[in-house]
C-alpha cells in the first residue's frame, strides 16, 4: 500500500511541474474533463474492421466520459480526420482473441453485455435480455459489438449476463456499430426522468496517473521537457 502512495506521490509532483508549461485554461478544461470521466463502463468492438467505425465509436466513448476502449483482432486502423485526435485521451486496449479479451475484462470485474437486434434477442432466451436505456450502468458493464457481418463472437456470447437492443421503429432492423454505440453510451448519461450521470468517477489515484499522461500529450516536446524537470530536481538535490 505504501508502495502505491509513493508513486502516486511522484506523479502528483511530476504533474505539478509539468503544469508550468500550460496556460490555466488549457488546465482548467483538462480538469473538467477528468472529472468527468469513469473506468466503470467500456466498450468492446469485437472484430470490427471498418476502419470508420472504430474512429467514430472511440470519439463517442471520449464525448460520453468513457475512459478505456477495448479492441479484439489482429489489426486496427483508425482516422484522426474522425476521431479528431480524441483517441490522445483514451486508454486503447488491444486483444489478439475474443477469449484474451474475455480474461482481461474478467479480471477488471467487467460483466459482459451484448448488443443485438431486438429480433435476435428475442429468439435468445438462456440471457437476459433488456433495452440499453435499462442496462444497470451503476455496475461494471462492457458494452460488446460485433463484426459488421458476423455479429459477436461465440467466446464472448458465451461471457455474456446479459443481450442489449436499441428498440426499433422502422422498417431497418439494425443501426451502424458507431451510430448504436453512441445511443447506448448517452443512455449511460441519463435516468428516465432527467439528465444524469449514473457511471462511477474514475478514483483519484488514477486520475493522477491520467493526468500524468494527458499533461504530457498537451505539450509538444513532453520527454524534452521531463529530462529537464529531471535535471533541476536532481540538481536541488545536490
Amino acid at each position: 500500500m505504501s508502495s502505491k502512495k509513493e508513486s502516486v506521490n511522484e506523479l502528483e509532483e511530476t504533474n505539478a511541474a509539468l503544469e508550468q508549461f500550460l496556460l490555466p485554461s488549457r488546465l482548467e478544461r483538462l480538469d473538467s474533463v477528468l472529472e468527468q470521466r469513469s473506468s466503470t463502463l467500456t466498450v468492446v468492438l469485437d472484430g470490427v474492421q471498418n476502419y470508420h467505425n472504430i474512429s467514430a465509436v472511440i470519439r463517442s466513448a471520449d464525448a460520453f466520459g468513457l475512459m478505456d476502449i477495448h479492441l479484439v483482432g489482429s489489426s486496427f486502423h483508425y482516422s484522426k480526420g474522425v476521431t479528431l485526435g480524441t483517441e490522445r485521451w483514451m486508454r486503447i486496449h488491444s486483444h489478439k482473441t475474443p477469449a484474451d479479451a474475455q480474461r482481461a475484462l474478467a479480471e477488471s470485474g467487467y460483466e459482459l453485455v451484448v448488443l443485438q437486434p431486438e429480433e435476435h434477442c428475442s429468439a435468445n432466451s438462456e440471457l437476459q435480455s433488456m433495452a440499453v436505456s435499462e442496462l444497470p450502468f451503476e455496475k461494471r458493464l462492457a458494452l460488446v459489438f460485433g463484426n459488421e457481418k458476423f455479429g459477436v463472437s461465440d467466446d464472448l456470447q458465451a461471457a455474456a449476463s446479459i443481450q442489449a437492443f436499441i428498440p426499433m421503429r422502422g422498417f431497418v432492423e439494425s443501426l451502424n456499430i458507431s451510430v448504436a454505440c453512441a445511443i447506448c453510451l448517452f443512455s449511460s448519461t441519463i435516468e428516465r426522468a432527467a439528465p444524469t450521470k449514473r457511471t462511477a468517477p474514475l478514483d483519484s489515484d488514477e486520475q493522477v496517473q491520467i493526468r500524468r499522461t494527458w499533461l504530457s500529450n498537451s505539450l509538444k516536446h513532453p520527454d524534452t521537457v521531463l529530462k529537464h524537470i529531471t535535471s533541476k530536481q536532481e540538481q536541488s538535490k545536490d
